[in-house]
């Protein structure tokens, strides 16, 4: 065993001292080592690069630093999931304002036209015009429900993602 390491050891000395590299160039490519390789050899002085420079973290500091990146990273991930749910409740609201307007509109053209159509006394048209009044109010109630429960779905996710970020941050928030 100590045959093998001693070649080895001599072998690592000279480079642990050479402080200089020479750089060659050699027909379409460029060459570094630690010999001069032609008398146009450019001399690179490396022994600053090798030198520590006293400002290496420790390891109890590396892991604060890791900790610390990963929450910034978890935060900003956070805002941007934050701005998403925003831009969807918009939506939610936007989607929600078009479609209750065409049906508040379809309903007021209905009953403006209760009168130019001349029912009264047919019951078979009185009936189908308050059947189609009604499908248009359900279908009002339902589009309301709907937003609802969509809008409290999307706020409740909203204020999870910013309790999640105040927590990271390092300020809860009630």
């Amino acid at each position: 065993m100590k045959k093998n390491i001693v070649p080895v050891i001599c072998l690592l000395i000279p480079l642990a001292h050479a402080s200089e590299i020479y750089k060659c160039a050699e027909a379409d490519r460029t060459v570094y080592s630690d010999v001069p390789c032609s008398p146009s050899a450019e001399t690179m002085d490396v022994s600053e690069a090798i030198k520590p420079t006293g400002a290496q973290l420790s390891n109890e500091a590396s892991r604060q630093l890791g900790v610390q990146m990963g929450r910034d990273r978890k935060v900003r991930s956070l805002e941007r999931a934050i701005a998403s749910q925003e831009k969807n409740i918009a939506v939610i609201l936007e989607d929600y304002n078009t479609e209750r307007d065409r049906l508040d509109r379809a309903l007021e053209v209905h009953k403006n036209n209760k009168d130019r159509d001349g029912w009264s006394g047919h019951p078979y048209k009185r009936e189908r015009y308050y059947e189609e009044k009604r499908k248009l109010e359900g279908a009002i109630k339902s589009l309301k429900r709907d937003f609802r429960a969509q809008r409290e779905i999307a706020y409740n996710k909203l204020y999870s993602l910013q309790r999640e970020r105040s927590q990271l941050e390092g300020q809860v928030s009630e």
